[in-house]
C-alpha cells in the first residue's frame, strides 16, 4: 500500500471514529435529558400530591339517623387535614362497621383531588325489650341489641315478660316484617302462653296472636 492510500485510509478511519464519538455523545445527551425530564415529572407529582389542593374539601355523608355525621367522620378518621389519596375506602368502611353495630351497609368513595362520599344504611329499630331491672334494650331488625345513643326512637313497641329464647326470636322476625307505619301503632307486646302473645295498639285495641305469625294478622 502506497503512502497516498495509507493517508486516505487513515482519514477514513478518523472520520469513522469521530462519527462514532459524536453518535455516542448525542445518545448520552438524550439519555441525560430523559433522566432530567423524569426527575422533574417525579418532583412535580410529589409536590402536587402533598399540596393543599389534594386535601379533602368536599365531604358528603348520607343515610345516617341514630349516628351523627361527626361521629361517622371521627370513626373513619376523615377530616380536612388529610390528603384524599391517603384514604383507603375499604379500611374506612370496615372501621365504621366495627364501630357502629347499627350499620347494615357502608360505602365509601374517595375521589381525587379533594372529595369523599360516605353512604350508610342503618338497621331499623323495631322494639324496646323491658328488662327485669326496669331498664330497656333497643332491638334492631336483625334481632341484635343496639348499644348506641338513641336519637330517634320512633315510639318503639315495648316487649314485656319475654325470655331470650326461640319465641322472642319469632317476635323479632315478625316485627322486622312490619311496615314502619304499622310498627309505630303498637304500644306493647306482652308474652302470654307458650305460643300466643297479646298486642296492645295505641288506639286501644287488644290483639291476641301467634308469636310466629302475628305480622300477617296485623
Amino acid at each position: 500500500m502506497n503512502s497516498k492510500n495509507k493517508k486516505l485510509l487513515s482519514k477514513i478511519n478518523s472520520e469513522k471514529r469521530h462519527a462514532s464519538i459524536t453518535k455516542i455523545k448525542r445518545k448520552r445527551r438524550r439519555e441525560l435529558a430523559l433522566i432530567i425530564l423524569i426527575f422533574l415529572i417525579f418532583i412535580s407529582v410529589v409536590a402536587f400530591m402533598y399540596s393543599p389542593y389534594m386535601k379533602i374539601r368536599n365531604i358528603e355523608v348520607q343515610g345516617y339517623s341514630q349516628i351523627t355525621k361527626e361521629e361517622i367522620l371521627t370513626a373513619g378518621n376523615i377530616n380536612e387535614n388529610i390528603k384524599t389519596w391517603s384514604v383507603k375506602d375499604s379500611e374506612v368502611e370496615k372501621n365504621l362497621k366495627d364501630k357502629f353495630n347499627i350499620f347494615k351497609n357502608v360505602t365509601v368513595k374517595s375521589k381525587i383531588p379533594s372529595s369523599i362520599k360516605i353512604e350508610v344504611e342503618e338497621y331499623r329499630l323495631i322494639a324496646q325489650k323491658k328488662l327485669d331491672d326496669g331498664g330497656y334494650q333497643i332491638i334492631m331488625e336483625n334481632g341484635q341489641t343496639y348499644n348506641g345513643q338513641i336519637r330517634n326512637s320512633y315510639n318503639l313497641p315495648i316487649l314485656e315478660n319475654f325470655e331470650n329464647n326461640g319465641k322472642l326470636e319469632e317476635v323479632y322476625k315478625n316485627l322486622a316484617q312490619l311496615k314502619s307505619e304499622v310498627l309505630v301503632q303498637i304500644s306493647e307486646i306482652i308474652n302470654s302462653n307458650d305460643s300466643e302473645i297479646i298486642i296492645y295498639m295505641k288506639d286501644g285495641q287488644k290483639v291476641k296472636a301467634m308469636s310466629s305469625t302475628f305480622a300477617q294478622k296485623l
